[in-house]
């Protein structure tokens, strides 16, 4: 990690509560969504706003399916105001429909915190942050690379007065490959409600809710249905599994699970698809294993994502399987979970047993995930950031 990443996240108990600074949170983003993206910006505008920062969480007006009521939506109390502002909702609709879709935010965005004047706007949009930085104190987070043209989008990126990275390997490149100044970035991972989860009660009746006999033992996957998740892998795995062994997957959305069926059929696969977030907690407990199998098929997966699932695992008290991948190993170390090859249908089925009928082991590796993720919650990435910003060096 950066020295300056690895200073500012030290002493971050020691951070006292502040004046009401002002912070504007922007992402182009449907607001609500069932992404997890969505259950991030939330609980961080929470967490601020529970630091005493007066928060705005400021997104797109489009249309959603999911309707409007955000707070309902990720059960979180109404402790911070939401700006919704005119784009052109295109996306999915017309040709580079996203495209202008996005650049109609961004003007938006500008334009009115341009005029607003935050004291600080926090933003996983580079473009933002670089255009506002002249008038206003902007951080950017990183939670990936483009596709393409990285030194190019370098030059955007080290506009903003900060960076935020969500893992070590994404910091290495900043500073490395893009010039990004130690002194102005922190390495922030994602983070999850532990004590919520680590208190919440199994959900009462989800094995007869899926039709389980008694002594079933049970597996669960929490999140999206995409391919680099490894569903798939996990699908395939089933069959090498003990007989008394059912998996169940928890979310996507229903054009995903129409496609997952039509992929895969098993009497012991289950999905149950998406639940509400506060729902999740019950379910994870629930499990006898959880499994996160991601693929190493793109550079997300590998390298640059920050499960937030992962994390709410960790904080389960549950045994966790999840492929040997650096993104991952990074959060679990080598005593959280037990590592598998990713895309080995074999390798997974096989971890699972054995965490099934290793007591003390699986116990082992709970509780150690448990430990090492109680520093991850939602109130101490605010606070750190909140830290982070008030250090930057002047221009």
């Amino acid at each position: 990690m950066p020295d300056g990443g690895r200073r500012r996240r030290e002493g971050v108990h020691r951070v006292p509560r502040r004046s009401r600074v002002r912070v504007a949170v922007v992402a182009n983003a449907r607001m609500p969504t069932e992404r997890a993206h969505g259950v991030q910006l939330v609980r961080m505008c929470a967490a601020l706003a529970a630091e005493g920062a007066e928060v705005e969480l400021v997104v797109p007006d489009r249309r959603n399916a999911l309707g409007d009521d955000l707070f309902g939506f990720y059960g979180v109390a109404e402790c911070f105001a939401v700006r919704r502002l005119p784009t052109w909702d295109l996306a999915g609709r017309v040709p580079a429909g996203a495209r202008w879709q996005r650049a109609t935010f961004i003007r938006s965005a500008v334009a009115r915190l341009a005029a607003d004047r935050p004291g600080l706007v926090m933003t996983r949009d580079e473009w933002i942050a670089a255009l506002l930085a002249p008038r206003v104190r902007t951080i950017y987070e990183c939670h990936r690379f483009p596709g393409r043209a990285l030194v190019a989008w370098g030059h955007v990126v080290r506009r903003a007065h900060g960076v935020v990275s969500t893992n070590q390997w994404k910091a290495q490149v900043l500073v490395d490959r893009l010039g990004v100044d130690p002194e102005r970035l922190v390495v922030l991972p994602n983070a999850t409600d532990v004590d919520a989860i680590s208190r919440a009660a199994p959900r009462p009746g989800l094995r007869r809710e899926l039709g389980l006999p008694a002594p079933a033992r049970l597996v669960v996957h929490a999140g999206h249905l995409y391919g680099w998740k490894g569903v798939d892998t996990l699908a395939r795995s089933v069959s090498r599994l003990p007989a008394d062994v059912h998996v169940l997957l928890v979310g996507g959305t229903d054009r995903d699970i129409a496609r997952f069926r039509r992929r895969h059929h098993h009497p012991r696969l289950h999905v149950l698809g998406r639940v509400p977030h506060g729902e999740v907690a019950g379910i994870l407990r629930s499990a006898d294993v959880l499994v996160l199998a991601n693929t190493a098929s793109t550079r997300e997966s590998r390298q640059e994502t920050s499960p937030l699932k992962l994390f709410e695992y960790m904080a389960s008290g549950r045994p966790i399987v999840a492929s040997d991948l650096p993104a991952i190993r990074e959060i679990t170390g080598d005593d959280c979970a037990l590592l598998v090859p990713p895309g080995d249908p074999a390798a997974l089925a096989s971890a699972i047993t054995t965490l099934l009928d290793d007591d003390a082991r699986a116990r082992r590796l709970a509780e150690a995930a448990r430990a090492r993720v109680r520093p991850h919650d939602w109130s101490r990435r605010a606070r750190a950031l909140l830290r982070f910003a008030d250090d930057l060096p002047r221009r």
